[in-house]
């Protein structure tokens, strides 16, 4: 794979990122709000959870690909 598709792909994932743990988080959140009897309370708390693990999952992958880098002196 050519190195300007490598950072087309990379790119996608970024802007698809987000949404899919958006949309895990809402979907854990119906379950939790079934069980609560509350499902739209569920349905917020899942989709910040989601939201919250996603900030978390892009700053520590930012944080290794910065350590794997060599030093420039």
């Amino acid at each position: 794979m050519e190195e300007g598709q490598e950072e087309k792909q990379t790119e996608e994932q970024k802007k698809k990122g987000p949404a899919i743990y958006v949309y895990f988080g809402l979907m854990f959140g119906i379950a939790l709000g079934a069980a609560w009897h509350n499902i739209g309370l569920g349905m917020i708390l899942g989709a910040a959870a989601g939201y919250a693990y996603y900030q978390y999952k892009v700053k520590s992958d930012k944080k290794n690909n910065n350590n794997n880098e060599p030093d420039k002196e």
